[in-house]
């Protein structure tokens, strides 16, 4: 896994913290792993003319996702609460960066 993308489990526990939903925990991480302006061109799917996120990236954020909450029916959890949440991060990414990992960063120091 690419070093930008590793999470040290105290920044993963803060961003859970402001994200009890599995939903907005990976809208989250895709607003992590991902440009603002390649966002707007691209969603899970690739549907309504736009192109599809990167599989890798997909595949990290389900990693984090399922390691943060481990349920019985992750697949259905994936498909009705992540995704949905995702593609609407893609269609309307109005929140800004996510400084929760610049917070940690100076605690570290």
């Amino acid at each position: 896994m690419p070093s930008p993308y590793l999470l040290s489990d105290k920044e993963v526990h803060e961003i859970v913290q402001q994200n009890l939903l599995v939903g907005n925990f990976a809208t989250w991480l895709l607003e992590l792993f991902t440009a603002h302006n390649l966002r707007l061109q691209y969603n899970h799917s690739g549907a309504c003319n736009k192109k599809h996120l990167d599989p890798t990236q997909l595949r990290l954020i389900r990693h984090y996702v399922e390691a943060v909450y481990p349920v019985e029916k992750m697949e259905e959890v994936w498909h009705y609460e992540c995704i949905p949440s995702v593609n609407e991060q893609c269609r309307c990414p109005n929140r800004k960066k996510c400084d929760i990992l610049k917070k940690a960063k100076k605690e570290e120091k």
